[in-house]
């Protein structure tokens, strides 16, 4: 993740689910109750959350 946040200026989908499932997310949660987050669903967050559409359609 971090040699594609140093070549460009944004995250890809694939990186920024690795970070989410990875970094960010909580290693006690259960997993069947709590599944890792799929790349349609981090796709989804980024449409919300990205003022830039440029952007969010990477």
């Amino acid at each position: 993740m971090s040699s594609g946040a140093k070549i460009r200026p944004y995250l890809t989908v694939e990186q920024m689910t690795d970070f989410l499932n990875n970094r960010q997310r909580d290693p006690r949660l259960n997993e069947i109750l709590y599944p890792p987050l799929k790349a349609e669903q981090v796709q989804g967050l980024v449409d919300k959350y990205e003022p830039d559409t440029m952007l969010s359609g990477r």
